[in-house]
Order: structure tokens, then C-alpha cells, then sequence
């Protein structure tokens, strides 16, 4: 039976395309395949809130042996001098996400 799965169309063309969307990925994240998003959700932290996002964001690309990517620890220096240079009322965590990782 699974033979069979593996060997469809289908089956096939949706590895085809996983394969392409890997590829794409600009650093590994310790979730595999959790967005931020959820994994922020999965903290218990609420979507609405303006802070939290980046802290969230450092948790999926660091752990024991560093930065998941050469050039994350950049971008995160990079998103706390934002933090720092404006107010929650002027940009958001999210916002602050998404002008330097993009969306």
C-alpha cells in the first residue's frame, strides 16, 4: 500500500514541491517546520500582545551550540537596536519582525 502512495502523481508532485519550499529557507530554526507564530502561540503568549514576537524568534534560532544561521545574530542585534530606538506605540515586536526578516 504505501509502495503504491509513494510511487503516485500525487505523491510525487507534493514532494516535488516540498522539496522546491526547502530550498527556499534562508537558516534552519530548532521547530523544523513550527512558524514563529505558532510557536509563539505555543508559549502562551497571545498574537494581539506588542511584545514577546522577538524573544519568540531568538528562541527558534538559538540554543546550545549557537545561532541556527551565520547571520541571525546580526538580525537580532539589528531588531533590539529597533526595540530600543522606538517606542511599542511607534513599532511593535511583530512590526519589527517583519521590517528585518521580511514577511
Amino acid at each position: 500500500m504505501l509502495c503504491d502512495h509513494w510511487s503516485s502523481t500525487q505523491f510525487q508532485e507534493r514532494a516535488s514541491k516540498n522539496t522546491i519550499n526547502q530550498s527556499k529557507k534562508k537558516w534552519n530554526s530548532k521547530n523544523v517546520s513550527v512558524s514563529t507564530v505558532r510557536h509563539h502561540i505555543r508559549r502562551g503568549m497571545e498574537l494581539t500582545l506588542s511584545t514577546g514576537q522577538i524573544e519568540t524568534c531568538r528562541q527558534n534560532h538559538f540554543g546550545e551550540n549557537g545561532w541556527t544561521g551565520p547571520e541571525l545574530e546580526k538580525l537580532y542585534e539589528h531588531m533590539m537596536t529597533l526595540k530600543e530606538a522606538y517606542s511599542l506605540e511607534e513599532l511593535s515586536d511583530k512590526e519589527i519582525l517583519e521590517m528585518v526578516l521580511g514577511r
